[in-house]
């Protein structure tokens, strides 16, 4: 064997020795624990704990923390006391220093400070809190009731004085930096600067970059701080490993004749009442005007009422101002809204906890708070509290006390509440009208009631008189009440308990014009007015009665549609295989499969021709050949050719049409204005339309011709203002 291979084999052989001797491991003997390296005992088993106070063992230099009745010190690697047992926590750290801190009981705080790998004091403990931010830390210090923070080099020299709200590390070479006012900036802890001005709403990290907003606008930076874009962006994206930025969108306020008025940078803008936008970028929202100016804001949520009063967020909680900034209530709720006459207030701790209602003089309506809470109907606010229902009576400001199930609304100044199981009613000082004896309520008049008793029992009553009882069941059928007997018969009753039809028929219609139903009796059909009386008498020489209009019931005789006179004379032969109703003088019916149209003497005056057809409308009528829709007069002439998947009347003047998906339009007299070319159109007012294309908006008048080019992702009307505010969506942008 050559000197090298021995050398070499005997050094593997004391490899496994060396690489023992070189490790340190935690023993307990006798509840202590102490530290071998290899099989020698380096610290003997005479400590509570040995490591530091996250309950990790590491050596920091040739030093380790020791726990001894809840308190630690420095040991060195040969269990030498390196400081007695004082401190109440140890922090190891990368760079080979150690945070420690004590509790300072008189004033119920902590103060820490830094100590290097020999235990030597590098930073006094004096700070209300020490974080490690590589290469410096970020040290604390109460002022008043605040907590401000500043930056130390690691032998305790001030690098940024301890007068900012947050210092937070962002990366190894950059800090977020929080002044008073919750601007921020970014400082460099390789340069030794600050990057930019304080003028920064925040910072988010994005893959390997940071995003720091201003003005609810992107910019981008380096982890070294390096800015890459001077103008904001709406959004980011890294694409097949290139960082895109999306331009800003702009938006514009144009005049219905396509004058510029007014450019605005903004995510997002809506209209909200006349000389009022609401307006968000990525971390604000505002009020502005048509002009571009704030009227209230920025702040992180802003909800517009309907009447003139905006809800805004702020630091996490809720106030409430006018639309031009002067606030009312301050933002220290958890949750707010409000009506037109009241403002409903929740705090989730404090002395107020709960809901809480407040008029807008700041006066509360009741000196108490509830777990929930609804609007208001007639004056009266739900309110509820441990499951139990009550109201607020908002005139006289006094509380029905929460001992409901369940509560209805208000109406006729009374209210159906649940009371153990049954049903009663109250009035607005929430004495009983009814008392909790029935199985349901529903008040058809501020005096009458239709009631049902756990028997079963239906009654038509007031609170002291009962005009109708019945077994049978009782609902409500338009004007009237409708009857069901157990054999499925049906009759009506007017909501005084008086009856109307009896109860014998097997069918009765809804309400169809003039006030009649049409009822069913075995194998007769007839139709009756709301007062019971008879419109049409019961025969059975009708399979059913279809219609009814300009005084001729539509009728089916041995499977065939004519019609008849309230006599139930024949007037109109049943020769037609459909008919509708007659519209302006004229009926559409079919023979052999197509439509046409009589009128009430029997004259065809327009031939079966068409697949399908609608009533006459101020003298036109719809109708179908081949799958397609034209616009036909009195006279049968085609005033709009059947060549339209469908056809919307616009005024009396237009048709927006369509074909193959597409929109055009067209006069009534059957001018055509724009060939149908457009994926969206609508109706404005001012005899405009709003039309889109390939994905684009804009406009036309009345004559089919632009007034706003097809250059807009979005397009809204201002009416209360007659302007459009357009936005033009910006664009993606590689920026490396």
């Amino acid at each position: 064997m050559s000197f090298r291979k021995a050398l070499l084999f005997g050094f593997l052989l004391i490899l496994p020795q060396l690489l023992w001797s070189q490790t340190y491991t935690l023993f307990a003997e006798k509840g202590k624990v102490g530290v071998r390296s290899g099989q020698e005992v380096s610290i003997p088993a005479r400590y509570d704990n040995i490591g530091w106070s996250n309950q990790s063992f590491q050596w920091v230099g040739e030093i380790v923390g020791y726990q001894l009745n809840g308190l630690w010190g420095l040991l060195n690697k040969e269990g030498e006391i390196l400081s007695p047992p004082i401190y109440s926590g140890l922090q190891a750290l990368p760079n080979q220093t150690v945070i420690f801190w004590e509790n300072i009981r008189a004033h119920r705080t902590q103060k820490y400070g830094l100590m290097d790998g020999e235990g030597k004091i590098l930073i006094p403990n004096t700070y209300a809190y020490l974080h490690f931010a590589a290469p410096y830390y970020i040290a604390s210090q109460k002022s008043g009731s605040k907590m401000l923070q500043g930056l130390l080099d690691p032998s305790g020299k001030s690098i940024l004085p301890i007068t900012y709200p947050a210092i937070q590390a962002l990366s190894s070479e950059l800090l977020e930096i929080t002044q008073a006012d919750g601007l921020k900036n970014l400082y460099s802890t390789s340069q030794k600067q600050f990057v930019s001005a304080f003028q920064w709403e925040s910072f988010q990290p994005f893959h390997d970059f940071f995003i720091g907003y201003k003005q609810g606008w992107g910019y981008v930076f380096t982890a070294q701080g390096n800015q890459l874009n001077t103008s904001g962006f709406s959004d980011i994206r890294l694409q097949d490993g290139k960082l895109q930025i999306k331009t800003q969108p702009q938006w514009e306020i144009i005049g219905l004749d396509n004058t510029p008025k007014q450019r605005l940078a903004f995510e997002e803008i809506k209209i909200v009442s006349q000389g009022v936008f609401w307006a968000r970028t990525h971390t604000a929202q505002w009020l502005i005007s048509p002009s571009g100016n704030t009227l209230f804001g920025p702040y992180e949520q802003l909800v517009p009422t309907s009447n003139d009063w905006a809800l805004f967020k702020q630091n996490g909680k809720w106030g409430m101002a006018n639309f031009f900034g002067n606030v009312f209530l301050p933002a220290e709720y958890d949750s707010l809204y409000a009506d037109e006459l009241y403002i409903y207030l929740f705090q989730k701790t404090g002395f107020d906890k709960g809901w809480q209602v407040l008029n807008y003089k700041k006066e509360p309506i009741a000196h108490e708070s509830f777990d929930y809470i609804e609007r208001s109907t007639e004056g009266m606010i739900k309110v509820e509290r441990k499951g139990k229902w009550g109201f607020i009576n908002k005139s006289t400001r006094t509380v029905i006390p929460c001992l409901y199930d369940r509560v209805a609304d208000y109406q006729y100044n009374q209210c159906v509440v649940e009371y153990h199981g049954r049903e009663g009613v109250i009035d607005k000082k929430g004495y009983w009208i009814l008392l909790p004896e029935y199985l349901t309520i529903h008040p058809l008049t501020p005096s009458i009631y239709l009631t049902k008793y756990p028997s079963g029992i239906s009654s038509i009553r007031d609170t002291a008189t009962v005009y109708y009882e019945t077994a049978n069941k009782i609902s409500l059928h338009g004007a009237l009440l409708l009857e069901r007997n157990s054999e499925n018969r049906f009759g009506l009753n007017s909501w005084l308990g008086k009856p109307i039809a009896p109860v014998q028929f097997d069918f009765i219609s809804d309400e169809i014009n003039d006030s009649l139903l049409v009822v069913r009796q075995g194998q007769q059909w007839g139709a009756i007015y709301r007062n019971g009386k008879w419109a049409l008498p019961l025969s059975a020489r009708y399979d059913t009665i279809a219609g009814y209009n300009e005084g001729l019931f539509r009728v089916v005789i041995d499977g065939s549609y004519g019609f008849v006179n309230k006599a139930g004379q024949l007037r109109i032969a049943n020769r037609y295989e459909n008919a509708q109703d007659f519209s302006e003088g004229m009926a559409a019916i079919r023979i052999l499969g197509k439509w046409g149209y009589i009128n009430a003497q029997e004259r065809l005056i327009i031939q079966p021709q068409f697949e399908e057809v609608g009533s006459f409308r101020q003298g036109l009528a719809e109708v179908k050949r081949k799958g397609k829709t034209g616009i036909i007069n009195t006279k049968g002439e085609l005033l709009l050719p059947t060549e339209f998947d469908s056809l919307e009347k616009v005024d009396t003047e237009y048709y927006i049409t369509q074909k193959n998906g597409k929109y055009g339009l067209m006069s009534t007299q059957g001018v055509i204005l724009q060939t149908e070319k457009f994926e969206t159109m609508r109706a404005l007012p001012n005899h405009l339309f709003l039309i889109q294309r390939n994905g684009k908006w804009g406009t036309l008048n009345a004559q089919g011709l632009s007034t706003l080019p097809l250059i807009y992702d979005t397009l809204m009307l201002d009416e209360a203002n007659q302007v459009f505010i357009g936005c033009i969506q910006g664009n993606w942008q590689s920026l490396l």
